[in-house]
């Protein structure tokens, strides 16, 4: 089985996964082999969690590692009872993560909010939904920004660690308020 991450490598999805568990993979160039000519190595990655172990292959080394960190990936991703899973319960072991890499976002709406938005309004001959910063605060490494989703008269407000995704639960708020709102432009300049 495989996933794709919008954006984000493999060796980066997997820091990301494992360090909600609070454990880090490990990385080790375990060859390099010269295939054919001199000028075209091959760089072999071993990537280890817990007793889980994938290998890479790559005529880099990075590529290798983004090898060796996808098999891992994909190992992890297997469902309950296929060949290759991971065992669940003890502590040497990584427990079964298949339901939880649903989205690249952390917001948890499973469509794309600003698309289906946007199609809302066009399909009902309104204006475009426009997108302003409200606020960004804390520090560098903890941001929160605060977008504003405006149509017509109405205004939602979403907040996220990105703009991204502060965005997008403006968009999927203004959605969920609008579905329901009669589709007549003259209606909504009230609205």
């Amino acid at each position: 089985m495989t996933v794709a991450w919008v954006g984000k490598t493999p060796v980066s999805v997997l820091q990301e996964l494992l360090s909600r568990r609070e454990t880090t993979p490990r990385y080790e160039l375990v060859s390099t082999q010269i295939e054919g000519a001199i000028h075209e190595p091959t760089f072999r990655y071993r990537v280890t969690v817990a007793d889980v172990v994938a290998m890479g292959t790559g005529r880099s080394k990075k590529e290798a590692k983004h090898a060796a960190a996808k098999a891992l990936l994909d190992k992890m991703i297997v469902g309950p009872g296929e060949e290759g899973s991971i065992p669940v319960g003890n502590s040497n072991t990584m427990p079964e993560v298949k339901n939880e890499i649903v989205s690249p976002y952390d917001d948890k709406i499973s469509r794309n909010p600003i698309g289906s938005l946007q199609e809302m309004c066009m399909s009902r001959r309104w204006p475009p939904p426009s997108y302003e910063m409200v606020t960004e605060e804390g520090l560098p490494h903890e941001r929160l920004f605060t977008i504003a989703c405006t149509v017509f008269k109405q205004r939602e407000l979403g907040t996220g660690k990105s703009k991204k995704l502060a965005k997008r639960m403006a968009a999927h708020k203004m959605w969920e308020k609008l579905q329901d709102a009669p589709i007549a432009s003259s209606n909504m300049a009230k609205f």
